[in-house]
């Protein structure tokens, strides 16, 4: 109350919008709380309600230090490093429900007669018109810290009255009541900023806020679930359903969703076969297991920066089977001794076919090309398609690392990699024998591969690298000099992306970065996508560690 009439605080102000827009706003803070007291009565408060999103702040009262008291206190409330731990639970526990979260820092204070004559002998500094301060300030930064680590959201209640203290003829104090608590105008400024991140945060569902940190330093959406110490994958589900992964040389098989591994070896002559990262692996429908990949142990790189080729260069596709679940596997078949980029893609049509994505590089000048190979018996014999070349100079140039799926009109489409800043669409209508280039889609993409998914409930995932980090238009470009590449593209590869079509790769939802990683040039990439069960997935990548889990219906309703 302020001369007896209610005074409008920003928690009011944003009730009243949340019900224009359908939306319960529950003010579950209470007048003189620390965040230890937050702490002791969040979980009926705020998690036991299953919020969508929550605000919290905390700060005045935890940085006080009560030297007005008999006998005086010489430490805050809440030391601050109990207040960076109290912010740190709430956000994590938060996000670990799916709940995207706002953090606040306090509003700053200042001097009046009554505080003066109550706070002002040390640690405060009477003298110093900011003197109030000479904590809070550093509670303040542990909030823009714990935000910026948790990828919560941050409305700057701080920063904003500072900067407005900063104008001429203005002063913080114009924003206070009693030198503590906001005015109705400060009120205002404090929803003002509040409703900035809230409509933010609106426009860009999905994004680097709903981020929660691992172990391994990655961060990932807080919807999905770590898996440390997993494999890499491609997996496949067995007839008894255990799930079955290669390595270099091995046949891996877990009958406990991958915490443990049984091994037994795929080569009879281990010396000449080692498997490569980049490879594909399929139980078709009738038990047959089928692995494409590049032979490392055959590997001869030969570019030369002058030539801007690599003649001669030498990294086979072969093919292997096993007919009884990878117990034993068949000899190897090479299908070429080109230079292969990589094996991203392999599934099997409606009719029974086989078909997976494969590269070749082509020379004068060097650059790379994609095909697919066609199996209608099992895997014991292949033929290839047309090659798919769309020049390029240099040896990452060209195009590169397809992914595919087979449309319900019964074609295949191709999404390939190329430096443009787009996926390729190439489509076939006979099965992946012979093959169209359509041009760019309409998707963002840096230098990187993707793949693609057919689920279990029709729709199709894609995961991938977006051109530019979440939010920006730009990113420094690799290339542009004949060696890398001919033309200048982004490489960014720090963030992981994905996105679900319901009308055959037309359109596509929102993308969500799911997983990050804060290095400037960290690579997040190659990813691997397997539906351990319906509707779960599990998402591993070839660099950068991903190991993670979701559930398509968390992410699969946000339309673009």
């Amino acid at each position: 109350m302020v001369e007896g009439k209610p005074l409008p605080v920003y928690a009011d102000v944003l009730a009243a919008e949340a019900r224009a827009w359908g939306v319960k706003f529950i003010n579950a803070g209470i007048a003189g709380n620390t965040s230890d007291d937050g702490c002791k009565r969040f979980k009926g408060d705020v998690l036991d309600r299953r919020p969508e999103l929550v605000i919290i702040q905390f700060g005045i009262n935890d940085a006080a230090v009560d030297v007005w008291k008999k006998p005086p206190a010489s430490e805050p409330r809440v030391s601050l490093k109990d207040y960076t731990a109290n912010l740190h639970y709430f956000v994590s526990e938060l996000q670990r429900s799916g709940a995207r979260v706002i953090l606040m820092t306090p509003n700053p204070t200042r001097w009046t007669e009554k505080l003066r004559s109550m706070y002002g002998k040390p640690p405060y500094e009477p003298a110093n018109p900011d003197g109030f301060n000479v904590l809070l300030k550093d509670y303040a930064q542990a909030v823009r810290e714990v935000a910026k680590q948790s990828g919560a959201g941050l409305a700057d209640v701080y920063a904003a009255f500072e900067s407005y203290g900063a104008q001429k003829n203005r002063t913080v104090d114009d924003l206070l009541l009693d030198g503590m608590h906001p005015n109705q105008e400060g009120h205002r400024l404090t929803a003002d900023v509040l409703r900035k991140e809230l409509e933010a945060g609106a426009e860009k569902p999905g994004t680097a806020t709903h981020l929660k940190p691992t172990p391994s330093g990655i961060e990932i959406d807080a919807r999905a679930t770590d898996m440390p110490g997993q494999k890499m994958g491609p997996f496949v589900r067995l007839g008894d359903q255990r799930v079955l992964a290669l390595d270099e040389t091995n046949c891996l098989t877990s009958a406990d969703e991958g915490r443990t591994w049984k091994t037994n070896t795929v080569f009879t002559d281990p010396a000449r076969f080692r498997i490569s990262n980049e490879r594909v692996l399929l139980r078709t429908r009738e038990g047959v297991l089928i692995a494409a990949f590049m032979n490392m142990a055959e590997k001869r790189w030969t570019w030369d920066k002058k030539l801007g080729d690599a003649p001669g260069a030498v990294l086979p596709t072969y093919v292997m089977r096993s007919t009884n679940e990878g117990k034993t596997w068949e000899p190897p078949m090479k299908l070429h001794d080109d230079w292969t980029g990589a094996e991203r893609e392999i599934l099997q049509t409606r009719s029974g076919r086989v078909v997976f994505s494969s590269m070749k590089m082509r020379h004068n000048p060097g650059r790379h090309t994609v095909l697919t190979y066609c199996s209608d018996d099992q895997g014991q014999t292949w033929k290839a398609s047309n090659v798919i070349d769309l020049g390029g100079a240099g040896n990452h140039d060209g195009v590169t690392e397809a992914t595919l799926v087979e449309l319900k009109n019964g074609r295949l489409l191709k999404l390939i990699r190329t430096n443009w800043g787009r996926f390729w669409i190439a489509e076939s209508a006979d099965e992946g024998l012979t093959w169209q280039t359509l041009g760019p889609s309409d998707i963002p993409a840096s230098a990187s591969p993707g793949q693609l998914r057919r689920l279990q409930s029709g729709r199709i995932v894609l995961v991938w690298n977006r051109e530019f980090p979440e939010g920006l238009n730009t990113f420094p470009l690799s290339g542009g000099d004949r060696d890398w590449s001919a033309t200048p593209a982004s490489v960014f590869r720090g963030e992981l992306s994905m996105a679900f079509s319901d009308d055959e790769c037309k359109t596509w939802t929102q993308p969500v970065v799911i997983a990050r990683k804060a290095e400037a040039r960290a690579h997040l990439a190659y990813p691997y996508v397997f539906e351990a069960a319906p509707g779960e997935l599990w998402i591993t990548t070839m660099q950068g560690g991903v190991r993670l889990k979701l559930r398509e219906a968390d992410f699969a309703s946000a339309q673009r």
